[in-house]
């Protein structure tokens, strides 16, 4: 069960238990709706019809609004809000993300290339590359030392 979904279903309950509580004849199919899909969504925890039928409500109440003092803004508001699915609420701006500045590195120096001219030929020499280092050999394994022979008893 979503957040939304409870959200929902706790402020339909309210809706339904102030709509029966006024008990007027003109509420009575709003009260059989909710507490069909209130029961319906306890029962087996999909909330399509809770918010299916939320604006219905919304609108119920608005219009009931009018003539009944005793159903409070507060009470729609809560439905309208607790309907709304969750990408349309605003998200809460998370703060910005604080990076430690890391030291900048120097440039390394660029290889050039060295241009010889000379009265015969023109040359041009490119940076001598490194030799690989030669191989290593691998140690030779270590032999133990031979232990001194165990003396028998006396």
């Amino acid at each position: 069960m979503s957040a939304n979904a409870q959200k929902l279903d706790k402020a339909l309950e309210a809706a339904y238990e102030k709509l029966t509580k006024l008990g007027k004849p003109e509420f009575q199919s709003m009260t059989d709706k909710l507490k069909f899909l209130i029961n319906s969504y306890r029962a087996d925890g999909n909330p399509v019809g809770l918010f299916e039928v939320a604006s219905e409500t919304v609108d119920f109440l608005k219009s009931s609004q009018k003539t009944n003092k005793q159903i409070t803004q507060k009470l729609i508001d809560d439905i309208a809000k607790a309907a709304q699915p969750e990408a349309e609420k605003p998200a809460k701006k998370a703060a910005p993300k604080k990076e430690a500045a890391a030291p900048k590195k120097a440039a390394a120096p660029k290889k050039t290339v060295a241009t010889v001219t000379d009265a015969a030929a023109t040359v041009t020499k490119a940076p001598a590359a490194k030799k690989a280092a030669p191989a290593k050999k691998a140690a030779a394994p270590k032999k133990e030392a031979a232990k001194p022979a165990a003396k028998g008893k006396k």
